[in-house]
């Protein structure tokens, strides 16, 4: 399944900001041996029925439609990534509505054959459905923070990550679902959990052997014929229609950018690898709003701090 573009133009609008603390901190052992050996269902969010009635209602019929379509892109690119990336669990992935969970959940001795994946409102909590709204005739999104979340039936999730942005763009989703999976899988392995700088150092090697990713939009015009002076191995400056489909087929050739937060520490570039989803490389001063952004791009210090941190590779 192709991943598809959320559309909206205006700029999001966040109505209760929390504060970004262990934004990306690694789950528990005793966490991921508890589902290792239930089956995965990912929640599936349908439109609020109150929400398109009350556009219906007062004319607004462009809000009401385009609301249904950007919840239905969400959950289409949420089903593509975690039918992709997401092999934690051996047994076949199931998508339910929070609806269908009431009922199936009624009998509350099958809940322990189970573990959820999911994308939650802060606003509204881990046990509803997205808060989002439309204005400005159907060009904003509105709502809270929105979270990835891996948790027990009817409790509180035990893993969770913000988003940067409200409405999950497909390529940061395919990230949290395919990172997560891969320490997941790493956890159980080794019985601890991983340092992520740590881990991403150790494996930065893999840089000289990969074709860096960079989005069109994450690079400012000025730096383009810069980016060989700072940078020392491989990149590519490509459509984002061409990043999502190298991620989608997992081409162990490339990495990419993505931003994520390590800890209750500041937003950081992970340095992604397209085959699994490891970490292999780091930038910690470009943080989110500063230089990763539709408006500005990635700076020249971006590539510098990274060709600092890739200093021992050769192209």
């Amino acid at each position: 399944m192709k991943l598809k573009n959320i559309l909206f133009c205006a700029i999001v609008i966040v109505l209760f900001s929390p504060v970004l603390k262990a934004q990306y901190e690694m789950p528990k052992l005793s966490d991921v041996e508890e589902v290792k050996n239930r089956q995965p269902i990912v929640i599936v969010n349908p439109p609020r029925p109150g929400y398109v009635d009350f556009y219906n209602k007062k004319g607004k019929t462009t809000e009401a439609e385009v609301y249904k379509q950007v919840i239905k892109d969400y959950n289409d690119n949420m089903k593509a990534a975690v039918d992709k990336f997401w092999d934690f669990s051996k047994k076949e992935v199931l998508y339910k509505t929070r609806a269908e969970l009431d009922a199936m959940f009624a009998d509350k001795s099958v809940q322990d054959k189970y573990y959820l994946i999911y994308c939650y409102s802060y606003y509204f909590n881990y046990n509803k459905d997205f808060d989002w709204g439309m204005i400005d005739g159907g060009n904003t999104v509105q709502g809270s923070k929105t979270l990835f979340a891996i948790g027990l039936p009817n409790k509180k999730p035990f893993f969770e990550i913000w988003f940067n942005d409200l409405v999950p763009t497909p390529i940061l989703l395919m990230h949290y679902v395919a990172t997560t999976n891969f320490f997941f899988k790493y956890i159980l392995a080794n019985k601890t959990q991983p340092d992520l700088k740590d881990f991403a150092e150790a494996n930065s090697d893999m840089l000289s052997k990969k074709t860096l990713l960079l989005s069109q939009e994450q690079v400012s015009p000025t730096v383009v014929n810069d980016i060989p002076s700072y940078y020392p191995c491989k990149y590519r400056i490509v459509s984002d229609e061409e990043l999502l489909k190298t991620v989608l087929a997992a081409d162990s050739s490339c990495a990419y950018v993505a931003t994520g937060v390590y800890g209750s520490k500041q937003a950081i570039n992970w340095i992604i690898n397209c085959k699994d989803g490891a970490p292999i490389g780091y930038n910690y001063k470009e943080a989110m709003g500063v230089s990763f952004t539709t408006d500005q791009g990635f700076r020249k210090d971006f590539f510098g701090d990274l060709g600092k941190f890739c200093k021992d590779l050769k192209k």
